[in-house]
């Protein structure tokens, strides 16, 4: 009945054992998950976002992480469908929030290069926005951490943006209200009504790591990507970019005129525990090439 509703409805699928092991593995992971959070099986990973132009540390992303008992360390892509489904997202969300904010606060208070740091991403889902309360309980962490409204950043999809439901619109306000920033996410994957967009209060634009692969190759790829870059800053805002892994993509990125990025060609997300050795490892680097690490206040 679920694999009908989701190839379209109005049609029928054959059953086969395939399907009720695929519908046990997801009991499983949902069971599983609801108790992660009491076990505190629940990791926050960081990717660091840097400056285009300099390549110096601005600020980080962060990332969920499951470490699962017997499988490991899973990636959202293996649950973050059914946190979707069950609401699970929510409570999760919370936690990431708090977890991100009280790290960042510390790192910001005791790191070599706390300065740097001036913003935090951290993702929210469709089904928090549906929560009531979602900016107060923002509020809440951010007054707790005594984190600056303005140095968050809660990245949201394109058709979060876009749904002019009540219970949206006033969550998008009231957290414009706090003063904390909004990026729309792997933007061009989605669809964006340019009409919608120029309304919307947001700070951000995300350029999707599908379309940063080509960068270099593919001629289409950087058509797209220029035509984002120059959108975006008609309209006043930031642009980062998703996915960079190798310096054709970064000079691609310097000329187009992108003022952020994130990818391998700086760092995996890490352990909480490994950033402050990646930043050591970043201001020698820089200093090797002649730079002097130094607080950036764009964004």
């Amino acid at each position: 009945m679920y694999l009908a509703k989701e190839r379209g409805r109005a049609r029928y699928e054959i059953f086969n054992t395939g399907l009720r092991d695929d519908a046990m593995q997801r009991l499983r992971m949902e069971a599983g998950l609801r108790r992660a959070l009491d076990r505190h099986e629940l990791r926050t990973f960081y990717q660091p976002q840097v400056d285009i132009s300099t390549q110096q540390l601005v600020g980080v992303e962060a990332l969920v992480r499951w470490e699962h008992p017997d499988r490991g360390l899973l990636a959202p892509s293996e649950f973050m469908d059914i946190a979707e489904e069950t609401g699970l997202i929510i409570p999760i969300g919370r936690w990431v929030l708090e977890d991100a904010l009280h790290q960042y606060a510390w790192w910001r208070r005791t790191l070599p290069a706390g300065p740097q740091l001036n913003q935090l991403a951290v993702n929210l889902s469709s089904r928090q926005f549906s929560k009531v309360g979602l900016a107060a309980d923002v509020s809440d962490v951010l007054a707790a951490t005594s984190v600056a409204p303005s140095e968050l950043c809660l990245e949201v999809t394109e058709s979060i943006l876009m749904n002019d439901a009540p219970h949206i619109v006033h969550a998008v306000q009231a957290l414009k209200a706090l003063g904390v920033k909004l990026a729309i996410d792997d933007f061009g994957t989605g669809f964006s009504s340019l009409a919608r967009l120029k309304k919307l209060p947001v700070d951000v634009l995300k350029i999707d790591q599908s379309f940063v692969d080509g960068l270099g190759k593919e001629d289409d790829d950087e058509a797209i990507v220029e035509a984002v870059v120059k959108l975006g800053h008609l309209l006043g805002l930031t642009i980062v970019a998703e996915g960079v892994e190798n310096t054709l993509q970064l000079t691609v990125l310097q000329r187009q005129g992108a003022e952020q990025a994130q990818g391998f060609l700086w760092s995996r997300p890490l352990p909480p525990e490994d950033f402050p050795g990646w930043c050591e490892e970043r201001g020698r680097q820089l200093l090797r090439r002649g730079q002097t690490p130094r607080s950036s206040t764009r964004f």
